[in-house]
Formats: structure tokens, C-alpha cells, sequence
């Protein structure tokens, strides 16, 4: 092996190595195939000579819900720099500063080089470099061994959301089950996706109209969310929409960028957003301002609910004998008291209860409205902390439509997070707020999409039986018990791809914890980050410039991604290291695609056929709309909808929880919205709801928010983003720093019983008294001490496992 690929055997520091093998850097590589040339030779400044130029098609691939289009320019087989692609639609043609800096992640002096073994203690950067042979080998013994003595369940995988590639993100789904071993699931913005999937169903855009139809609103309200900040890709979008004459509300606590464009803006007491939507949605029926038509024929709301075990009354409660395979249809009942399908009752009514055939039923609407209805809106604007003024006006250009609800993942991070989305989607439907031009409630997630043409066995080999499923808020107890929920559960290895749980995931003391309990935690990674630092093997990956994917985003759009360069040093494709790992556990098999087979396998199926993709047309023309729509793809749009009932559900029937580990819930509390204070960040006394006595000794609500240089934590240590904001800092309230004699850029530790940080101070008006923001991205070598993950909890609602961000109170001290 050379030195171009092996620096040496000896042990060393983690810095040590990055910086002795940058030299590696200056080295050409190949560029690789399929790009395309440039028209015109330059000259290469270095050389003096012809450059050998090409651009190549790419997608960024983070999880920004951007999936932006790139053009690559690649000279002398170096990625010299990206730009924002052209596209059919120049609406969709973006990039921002992230996707600018691709080249100096590529060429990140402190890029992992090759495989290593840790050799010190946990976090200690000691390190020595082994070969993928000697890696492969010591995984794949040691995870034999593993399941022998403790059962399949000893070995768990968890990813995350660090690459949206269809390969780079479910290949080792496939290993994962064909060993029978544990599913981590990682649980971020579960309250969104539960509610969305659940409520509203999923379309090609996941649960809203193409984001370019938001041009078509009067009124859209960003609820929890900062696109200005979080989706760049989206923003032109929204003022577009405002410049045509929509009106822009945010609703969030704090005055964020996207409020300062905003027509109004509602500084919401953080937690209480469903207390808003549930006084919303009795205004609304107690004013008349519903929408029976689209009540009727688009919502649960006139589905009869029986009193005896809150199902729905269904043909098989009348005696109708069901064939083999067909539906149970719900019943429904006219104003006359005829009952039937809803086929069959052309005009049915959508509130009462009544008594079917001997049976006492109440229509699912009049369910809806009663459990909202002691939320005046006086009581509402107690708890919210907004007039009731403010809240009738929110109200008036609400419902005077058509409007969206931009729905972000603010009210997400709270323990109580899941019924916000679920109300929302109850005030869109009853209001007709859903399936038209500009009125949707959601968010476009074009991955989803895609997603229809990935075939099961593409994702589960054939004869595989996948293992049990755990929470990752949870996992430390349930290794610390051996069991989850009464089922053995001996955990020995953790395999992580695609995610930095040390960066991501709450109560990061709790997961070094976790790691210092296991025998072997093997991290794929570019680089030795938060999560990787703390593993025993690091594998490294490529760049996503560096191999073929596939992808789509908030576009309408499937995206190719060539391989614009071969992969720098022995970094391999996650489908290279799952192979190379299956076949040492004795499943080839199952495993003999390449990357670009198991790409090809992804786009040859009866929906993409009858879309007219194939992988060879992907190839050819780099981009194809799949989404459709004249001119938007329309969420609902033809009034039928990808839930259980083809309808929206404001009312569950058969509640189940969005992660099912087993768990215990409350599922009558379930079926309906409700409203209870977050698990801890709640310390006022507000009408009949009690503080939390926490809150005596940490009195500030902590929050972080999306930072504008970093996706998560990828780019992060780009020098050029950290030119332009170097240091982890915190938002501070002029009143609540003043209290605490902090002033403007002092160094203050931010601190609660589960760990502590270090900030720069940023004293702003526009945080809420009583709440504190920073942004999140950092990893811990860019604290002077600590880490912002060491403040919050893992305390989660069972009926939707979830990372609760916000969920945490802590206080705060000049350092």
C-alpha cells in the first residue's frame, strides 16, 4: 500500500493523523465517468497547460428539505466548484452558501483517510489506522459472536437523516434485517410525520401542495417555523406569495427573521399552540364558519362514532356480511335518518348523536367540536399569551382563504408536539383550507415521493425477518434493564450511518453513557466528529460528489447525482461497506448489487414504469419532474386522500403509536385534540395549570434553532462558514440577561442537572422573556466547554417517541 493511501501503522492522536495525511490532498484524482465535457479548454494556472474541465450533475443531500440541483465543475479531476444548476422551472433554481462550500468538505484537511481502531479511552482522539480488511473482519467476528451469546437483538443499526441518497440512506436497512438484528429508530420530528401520515396521508409531496402553488394564498401562516433561516429554497416562494398580495403571519415565540418580513407577528407562550388551534376550532363552529360541503365529502366528520368502544359503525355492526377483501365501509346518515355508505347517502349529516339500529352514535365533526369546546377565546389568550383581539384577526384571514399552513417543526420539539399537527390539519379540514390551489396545510417533502417506485425487496431481502424496533430517546434505559418493554434485550454493538446521534440527539451525556456500556460502536463518517470520536471503529465514506445517487426534495423534481470524482483516499460507498460487511457474515447472496444495480433496481417497477422513468433516462436527462400537477401538484387535490379512511381524519379510530416498541398509551386521550403543558419547560403558573417546581431552580426556557451556515452539524468546520460566524453563542432577553448582569458578547454557561455549555452571549428583544435560543450545528472541539445537547431531555409521549428539543429548562451565569 502507498503513501498516497496509507499514511502509517504507528498509534496516534486524532489530529496527529488528519494533519499528517493532509499532503494526500495535492494529489490529482480521476474524474470520473458520465459528466459532461466542457466546450471550451482553459488553461490551468498551476500547470501552465490545457485544463481538462467537465460539469457534472449533482444534489445536495442534506436535511435542510432542500435537494437543490448543482452544477459540479470539475477541473483536473478536483471538484473546483458548484453553482445552482439550470432547471426546466427557474423557480426551483437555488443554491446557497452551504452549497457553495461542497469542495471544502471534499477536501477537509481533517477528512478521515482511511479505516481506524480506537485505542485510547472513549473521546480521547487516540487512534490507530487499521485496513478495511483488518475493519471488516473484527465487525463482522465480533457481531457473529454478539448474536450467538446475547440473540440477533445484541446488534443494532441506526441512521439518521445526514443523506437523503435512496442507496446511501436504506442499504444497510438490508443488512440490518437480514441479520435479524435491532432497528434504533431515530426519532426526529416524529410529532410531525405521526399527525401528517396519520391525519392527512401521504402524496407525492408528502402532506402539502408543490411549495411553487403558495403564489396561489391570501393568507399563509408560518407556525413554528423560520424559512428564511431553515429552507433558503423555499423562501422566494413565500414572498413571491406576499408580493402577489397574501398576507404573512408567523406564529412563534421568539421574533425571528422570517417575522420581520411577516404582515403579523404572534410571539406565542412556547408549548401552547394547541391550545390556539383548539379555541380556533370552536370559533370557527360556533360562528358558522365551517365548510360543510368539504366537511362531507373530503373529512371524517360525518362518520357515525359509536358510544360503546369509539369505532367507527361500519356495514358489519348493521349485518351486512363482508366479502372476502372488500372494505367495511363506514356508515353515515342523512337528515331524514336514512343510513348507509357514504356511496349510497348522498347528503349526510356531519353533526348529532342518534341511535342506529338499537346502537347510540355521535358524528365525528360533533366529537371534534366538543373536545374544543371549553377553549374560549379568552381562555386561549391566557394561556397563549396573545389578545383576544390578535386571535380573532389570525382567525378572519384564516378562514377568508385560501390559506396555508406552513408547517414547521417548532411545536415539534415539545412533549406535547404531536397534537399541534393533528389540530392544525382539523382546522384546515374544516375550514376547506386542503386540496386546492394555495390552501394546504403541511409541508413538501418530494422524497416521499420518490419512495413509491422503492421496491420491499429493494429495502428487506426476501427470506430476511427483521428484528425488533427500539426508540432512541429510550435506548439507554433499555440497556441499562436489558429488556424493552419485557423482551430480552442484551444490546453489545451499535453500527451508526448517516447520523451524528452525539450532535443530534438529546441528553448527549446519556449516549456517551450508552457507548461506554457496549463492546463495539462502529461509526461510517468523513470525518471524526461528535459521534465518531466516541466509537471503537470508524469506516470512512465518501463524498456525496464521489458516487451516483438519486434524489428529490422540495422540488418536483428526481434528481441524478453523478460521480464527478473517484473517491479520495480509501473512503467506500455505503453500499460498498454493507457488501463487503454481508459477505463476511456469510450473506452474499443477498448482497452482489453494485451501487449503480441497486440505483437501477430503485426506478424499475409498475409505478416508475408507468411514469416513464427508467434509470437510463435518468441519466440522460439528469432531472425528471414527478410530482405533475397543471401548473402545481395539489396535495388532495381530486378530494381523495392516502389515509386509512381515503379521507381526512380529525377523528382516530384505531389510534396506534407512530413507533410501536410495545408501549402503553392513552388511547381514548389519543383519538381526539387535546391540550397538557410540556413535560418541563412550562414554569409559569397560567389559569388551572400548576408550574413546574423545576423552574424555581432553572427558570429559563431553552430552545436552539436551525443555524444558517450549518445543516445539523454538516459544515461545521468549513472555513469559509466559520469566517462568518466562529463560535457557539445564545439569545438572550435584554430583561433576563440585565437580571443576571450578562452584557453583549460576554461568555456565559448555560447549565441544569444533566450537563452544561459554554456561549457567547447575544443580548436580543426578540426572544421571548423567559426563553433563550442557540443556534445548533456546533460539535463539542468548537465549545470552550460543554455542549448544547448536554442541556436537554429525553422525556418523550409514548403514543410518538420523539427528540424533544425544546422540552428543557435550564439557567444561566456569566462564565
Amino acid at each position: 500500500m502507498d503513501e498516497t493511501t496509507r499514511i502509517s501503522d504507528r498509534n496516534f492522536g486524532r489530529r496527529t493523523f488528519l494533519r499528517g495525511s493532509a499532503a494526500a490532498l495535492g494529489l490529482a484524482v480521476v474524474a470520473g465517468a458520465g459528466c459532461a465535457p466542457k466546450d471550451e479548454l482553459e488553461t490551468s494556472p498551476e500547470a501552465g497547460k490545457p485544463a481538462d474541465e467537465k460539469v457534472c450533475s449533482g444534489v445536495c443531500r442534506g436535511n435542510c428539505f432542500g435537494g437543490c440541483a448543482l452544477d459540479i465543475k470539475v477541473r483536473d479531476g478536483k471538484v473546483v466548484a458548484t453553482t445552482a444548476a439550470k432547471l426546466p422551472d427557474e423557480q426551483y433554481r437555488r443554491i446557497c452558501q452551504r452549497g457553495h462550500s461542497h469542495l471544502q468538505r471534499i477536501y477537509d484537511p481533517d477528512r478521515l483517510k482511511a479505516p481506524v481502531r480506537r485505542v485510547g479511552e472513549r473521546g480521547s482522539g487516540e487512534w490507530e489506522q487499521i485496513t478495511w480488511e483488518e475493519a471488516i473482519d473484527e465487525i463482522a467476528s465480533k457481531w457473529k459472536q454478539y448474536q450467538e451469546e446475547s440473540g440477533k437483538e445484541s446488534v443494532a443499526f441506526m441512521a439518521g437523516s445526514g443523506n437523503f441518497g435512496v442507496a446511501a440512506a436504506n442499504y444497510a436497512g438490508r443488512l440490518r434485517d437480514r441479520m435479524g438484528a435491532t432497528t434504533v429508530q431515530f426519532c426526529y420530528d416524529n410529532c410531525y410525520f405521526h399527525a401528517g401520515i396519520h391525519a392527512e396521508g401521504v402524496g407525492d409531496g408528502f402532506n402539502s401542495n408543490e411549495i411553487a402553488d403558495i403564489v396561489n394564498a391570501k393568507c399563509i401562516i408560518l407556525w413554528g417555523s423560520n424559512p428564511a433561516v431553515a429552507q433558503p429554497q423555499n423562501w422566494h416562494f413565500i414572498m413571491d406569495a406576499q408580493r402577489a398580495g397574501a398576507k404573512i403571519i408567523v406564529i412563534d415565540p421568539n421574533f425571528t427573521v422570517s417575522a420581520s418580513h411577516a404582515d403579523m407577528f404572534i410571539p406565542i407562550r412556547p408549548g401552547t399552540d394547541n391550545a390556539l388551534l383548539m379555541a380556533m376550532v370552536n370559533y370557527v363552529h360556533e360562528n358558522g364558519l365551517a365548510d360543510a360541503d368539504y366537511i362531507k365529502k373530503a373529512t371524517v366528520g360525518p362518520f357515525l362514532v359509536k358510544e360503546s368502544d369509539g369505532k367507527f359503525l361500519r356495514q358489519s355492526d348493521l349485518g351486512v356480511e363482508i366479502a372476502k377483501d372488500a372494505v367495511d365501509a363506514p356508515i353515515v346518515c342523512d337528515a331524514n335518518g336514512n343510513h348507509g355508505t357514504s356511496e349510497e347517502v348522498s347528503d349526510p349529516v356531519f353533526e348529532g348523536t342518534f341511535e342506529i339500529e338499537g346502537i347510540k352514535v355521535t358524528c365525528a365533526y360533533t366529537l371534534l367540536v366538543e373536545s374544543c369546546k371549553k377553549w374560549s377565546l379568552a381562555r386561549a389568550a391566557e394561556l397563549c399569551d396573545i389578545s383576544e383581539e390578535t386571535i380573532g384577526e389570525l382567525i378572519k384571514l384564516y378562514v377568508e382563504g385560501p390559506s396555508t399552513i406552513y408547517q414547521g417543526f417548532g411545536p415539534d420539539h415539545y412533549v406535547n408536539g404531536e397534537r399541534v399537527y393533528f389540530t392544525q390539519i382539523a382546522l384546515a379540514a374544516i375550514t376547506g383550507n386542503i386540496g386546492k390551489p394555495g390552501a394546504t396545510c403541511g409541508y413538501e417533502w418530494t422524497y416521499a415521493g420518490l419512495l413509491k417506485y422503492v421496491k420491499p425487496a429493494l429495502l428487506t431481502p426476501k427470506d430476511a425477518t427483521p428484528g425488533m424496533t427500539v426508540v432512541s430517546p429510550n435506548l439507554l434505559d433499555n440497556v441499562k434493564a436489558k429488556e424493552v418493554e419485557g423482551k430480552p434485550f442484551d444490546l453489545r454493538s451499535l453500527y451508526i450511518w448517516v447520523s451524528n446521534p452525539l450532535g443530534n440527539q438529546t441528553d448527549r451525556n446519556s449516549w456517551i453513557e450508552l457507548f461506554n456500556m457496549l463492546d463495539l460502536v462502529v461509526v461510517v463518517d468523513m470525518r471524526l466528529g461528535d459521534t465518531a470520536n466516541y466509537a471503537d471503529i470508524v469506516l470512512p465514506c465518501v463524498h456525496w460528489f464521489e458516487a451516483e445517487e438519486i434524489m428529490p426534495q422540495t422540488s418536483p423534481y428526481l434528481l441524478l447525482q453523478e460521480k464527478a470524482v473517484d473517491p479520495l483516499y480509501e473512503s467506500k460507498t455505503d453500499v460498498d461497506i454493507v457488501n463487503m460487511l454481508a459477505k463476511a457474515m456469510g450473506f452474499e447472496d443477498d448482497f452482489s448489487m453494485s451501487l449503480e444495480e441497486y440505483l437501477a433496481a430503485t426506478l424499475e417497477n409498475d409505478g416508475a414504469k408507468t411514469d416513464g422513468i427508467t434509470w437510463d433516462r435518468l441519466k440522460d436527462e439528469k432531472y425528471i419532474d414527478i410530482m405533475g400537477g397543471d401548473p402545481y401538484y395539489i396535495h388532495g387535490g381530486t378530494g381523495v386522500f392516502r389515509t386509512a379512511t381515503t379521507r381526512l381524519n380529525f377523528y382516530y379510530e384505531k389510534p396506534a403509536p407512530y413507533i410501536n416498541y410495545g408501549q402503553s398509551f392513552d388511547v381514548e386521550k389519543a383519538r381526539l385534540p387535546y391540550w397538557e403543558p410540556p413535560a418541563e419547560a412550562w414554569p409559569q403558573t397560567v389559569a388551572e395549570f400548576e408550574a413546574n417546581p423545576l423552574a424555581e431552580k432553572y427558570p429559563l426556557i431553552f430552545t436552539t434553532e436551525r443555524n444558517r451556515m450549518k445543516c445539523h452539524t454538516q459544515w461545521g468546520h468549513a472555513p469559509w462558514l466559520l469566517e462568518l460566524y466562529s463560535e457557539p453563542t445564545i439569545r438572550i432577553n435584554p430583561n433576563d440577561a440585565q437580571a443576571r448582569g450578562i452584557s453583549d458578547g460576554d461568555h456565559v454557561r448555560a447549565f441544569n442537572d444533566r450537563g452544561e455549555a459554554v456561549f457567547m452571549a447575544e443580548i436580543h428583544a426578540g426572544c421571548r422573556p423567559g426563553v433563550v435560543v442557540a443556534p445548533k450545528g456546533w460539535e463539542e472541539d468548537q465549545f470552550i466547554k460543554g455542549h448544547y445537547s448536554n442541556l436537554t431531555s429525553r422525556a418523550f409521549n409514548p403514543f410518538t417517541p420523539n427528540n424533544c428539543f425544546f422540552d428543557a429548562l435550564i439557567e444561566i451565569e456569566k462564565a
